[in-house]
């Protein structure tokens, strides 16, 4: 499986080089203000809007300055699109895709991290991982959904995610893992979690403790849980009462 790993990494790497623009508008998100070194990379981020298109950048930018005489803070850098086809339909799923991303090898729909003869591929998480860094997801959709699924685990169906699950508590090579999904975890593949060291945090409380207990060491070996299915929409996060965190809080 880990055969083909280098190759991941090296085209993993290649291509989170970015070129950006300036056609003089100020940018109408928030500016983060990072001093970048472009030479030096101290972080690989992967962002995946799953399922997004041009079309939501269209309306993000319509919504967020009507005039447009304003950039979304993404808007400088280069952007293209990507042909998403599966080896078995032209509208691919997010297995499928997901795995592609992951493995740089097409595959079947509801193929998790495997070939079309269901055989595992090493994915970049696996590679970096290898390398000695330290990799991790952070999601809003359940852990176990086919997109992150497709970074860390190997099925042959997407479906099966009391199965994913499983493989997350028995192989222990992420060093953070935040989302929803508690439904597909066991007692047995919880307390497999706690004696391999992973914190686990259940709400936004917990997360904040963690953060400040770590701050000063930066260690990061935490799975966080914060909802039997997917994470609540925002808009119905910050009106509601739950204890969720936020995709800020998850990332800070």
């Amino acid at each position: 499986m880990l055969a083909r790993i280098p190759t991941l990494l090296a085209s993993a790497l290649a291509v989170t080089s970015a070129f950006a623009y300036d056609d003089g508008r100020p940018n109408v998100d928030y500016d983060y203000d990072i001093e970048e070194d472009h030479l030096m990379p101290r972080s690989v981020i992967m962002m995946i809007p799953d399922g997004t298109g041009p079309n939501i950048w269209t309306l993000a930018r319509n919504m967020m300055d009507p005039t447009h005489t304003k950039m979304l803070h993404i808007d400088p850098l280069l952007k293209g699109t990507v042909q998403t086809f599966s080896n078995t339909s032209i509208i691919t799923d997010s297995a499928a895709a997901a795995t592609s991303y992951a493995t740089g090898f097409k595959t079947y729909d509801a193929a998790i991290g495997v070939d079309m003869e269901k055989k595992p591929l090493g994915t970049v998480l696996e590679a970096a991982k290898e390398r000695g860094m330290v990799v991790g997801m952070v999601v809003t959709s359940r852990v176990t959904h086919a997109t992150p699924a497709s970074f860390a685990a190997h099925h042959e169906d997407r479906d099966a995610e009391n199965d994913i699950a499983d493989q997350y508590c028995a192989n222990a090579n992420l060093d953070f893992l935040l989302g929803g999904g508690k439904r597909h975890f066991s007692d047995a593949c919880l307390a497999k979690l706690k004696a391999a060291n992973y914190t686990m945090s259940y709400d936004k409380d917990d997360l904040a403790a963690y953060r400040k207990a770590n701050e000063a060491s930066g260690t990061l070996r935490l799975f966080g849980l914060y909802h039997k299915s997917h994470m609540s929409y925002e808009v119905d996060r910050i009106r509601g009462e739950t204890k969720e965190p936020s995709l800020t809080e998850m990332t800070e």
